[in-house]
């Protein structure tokens, strides 16, 4: 006789509504959707919108999907969709209060937050998903908790250091766990569907980005003052410059490997330009310091994988690339006066 579990599994198994809703959500597209929904809610203060479709499409991928990729574009995204109006970050108008001093709206997203958590919990019971957790990603956690925990702590014998600060690096720090414990033990049935997949997700993530710096570039009045950029000011309802210039430049390499190992080379391409360019309009430091050891590794990495003919312009490009970092570094405070 079936136990409950596999009657569900058949159930979802055979089911075409739900085959149709695991394709949808699996679909490398989805990624897509999702950015795009978070740049309106960035650009429109759309937060309660967006946070519905996330939480529905996520309760529906963790109860009748085995394969849980999607759950990463998910919390991925989730704070990239605060806007500059209602912002943590920064907020334009600290006198006015935000949708996030509602506390209705509060009590929305922990009850939202809550159906995700019981789900994922569903998704480990009724898939057998439990038996996997902490086989691999035992390995670094504890050297990760530590590392974490020094970020979460910084600046707090500071003066300036308040619960606020405390409350938005928590918000940083939690995603980032809970997507190395996830997805290093069970957050995906197939792992060479899951490189692309996770590749794409990051195209996107800097997709978003640099539609996020346009708009700031294009609509602040506060960046660009007297032909001066004011790097202070650029940030977002959900991160500063440097948290910017950081998923930029993690992102670069996952572009990289799509360029080299998928069709439509050229939109890759305009994308890695896109990514760069939006790094350094950041006037990050550490961006451009991380950007031309990024671009250093790649180029050694195409001199090794293809033919002696193009190694010239290679070695000529790195060379260029090189130069240019060192001197956006030296000379970042003439830069930063354009």
């Amino acid at each position: 006789m079936q136990s409950i579990k596999q009657k569900y599994q058949n159930f979802v198994t055979n089911n075409k509504v739900v085959n149709i809703i695991d394709s949808l959500l699996n679909s490398i597209y989805f990624p897509y959707f999702i950015g795009f929904l978070c740049v309106l809610s960035n650009f429109f203060a759309l937060e309660i919108a967006f946070y519905t479709i996330i939480f529905i499409v996520g309760t529906l991928n963790l109860v009748f999907c085995e394969d849980t990729k999607p759950i990463l574009v998910i919390i991925l995204f989730f704070q990239m969709g605060m806007s500059f109006k209602n912002g943590i970050s920064q907020n334009p108008n600290p006198e006015l209060p935000t949708i996030y001093d509602n506390q209705a709206v509060v009590t929305y997203l922990i009850i939202g937050s809550s159906i995700l958590v019981i789900s994922m919990i569903f998704n480990l019971i009724i898939f057998n998903q439990y038996q996997k957790l902490f086989k691999n990603s035992l390995i670094i956690l504890p050297g990760l908790i530590a590392l974490f925990t020094g970020y979460l702590l910084g600046g707090a014998f500071s003066s300036y250091w308040t619960i606020d600060n405390f409350i938005y690096n928590l918000s940083h720090l939690v995603p980032f766990i809970l997507i190395y414990i996830y997805y290093a033990d069970i957050g995906f049935k197939d792992r060479k569907s899951f490189i692309k997949y996770a590749s794409t997700l990051m195209l996107v993530t800097a997709l978003v980005i640099v539609l996020q710096i346009a708009f700031i570039y294009l609509t602040y009045d506060n960046v660009i003052v007297n032909g001066t950029i004011e790097r202070f000011f650029i940030r977002t309802g959900w991160a500063v410059q440097n948290s910017f210039a950081g998923l930029l430049v993690l992102a670069i390499p996952f572009i990289f490997y799509l360029i080299i190992n998928e069709k439509k080379k050229w939109f890759y391409i305009i994308c890695l330009v896109l990514s760069i360019l939006a790094t350094i309009m950041t006037l990050s430091r550490n961006g451009f310091l991380l950007l031309g050891f990024e671009a250093i590794c790649i180029i050694f990495y195409l001199i090794y994988k293809i033919k002696v003919k193009k190694r010239t312009i290679l070695i000529s490009l790195g060379a260029i690339l090189g130069i240019s970092a060192i001197l956006i570094v030296v000379f970042y405070s003439r830069f930063s006066e354009l």
